[in-house]
């Protein structure tokens, strides 16, 4: 049963990738200037309150925004102008769906722990973060996601040619997969 739970939450994941790349598809189209930088990272601190239901650890949270800032948005934003509240919302969107994506990463780690859980429970107990890291990845999955991925991306491509397949597939590859891990291993810390 386990991992008949394990499938269908990947299945759950697989079919939040193309809201989140179409999304991402159409942020790419929309100007980013220093102004606008600005003050949607004060208007996004602003609504962390309303993210609040999205039970997140702050640190991670703090580390998602930053990657996109710092590393999305430069390298997916095109020339349109839009007014900063409407800029404002689309980031806005793009990380509620994030937010939301790497949450289900606590369904995972769930399935894991109930598939093994005398192991989960000493290494928690053990406090060994390492080998429940090795536990948690699943290097051949991580591969098929980040291929998915890149392939979802090319087709947007088709749609919108200033869409970088390889930024969508940095974004998965260097934050949401790893910050998703770091919710799962938070998850299974507490598991002793």
């Amino acid at each position: 049963m386990p991992n008949e739970n394990l499938s269908l939450i990947r299945e759950r994941l697989e079919n939040m990738e193309m809201p989140i790349l179409f999304a991402l598809m159409e942020r790419t189209k929309y100007k980013l200037s220093d102004d606008t930088r600005k003050g949607i990272k004060l208007k996004i601190d602003l609504l962390r309150r309303d993210l609040n239901y999205v039970n997140m650890n702050i640190v991670i949270r703090k580390k998602l925004f930053s990657f996109y800032y710092d590393n999305i948005l430069p390298n997916n934003c095109g020339n349109i102008e839009l007014p900063r509240e409407s800029i404002l919302l689309k980031d806005f969107n793009i990380l509620l769906q994030v937010m939301e994506r790497m949450q289900i990463g606590i369904s995972v780690a769930k399935a894991k722990f109930h598939a093994d859980s005398e192991l989960y429970k000493k290494l928690a107990a053990e406090n060994n973060v390492n080998e429940i890291n090795v536990q948690l990845t699943n290097s051949e999955v991580e591969q098929k996601i980040l291929l998915r991925i890149h392939e979802k991306a090319q087709r947007l491509n088709f749609i919108n040619p200033d869409f970088k397949p390889e930024v969508a597939v940095s974004f998965y590859r260097d934050c949401i997969i790893p910050l998703t891990k770091e919710i799962e291993l938070e998850y299974l810390l507490a598991c002793k």
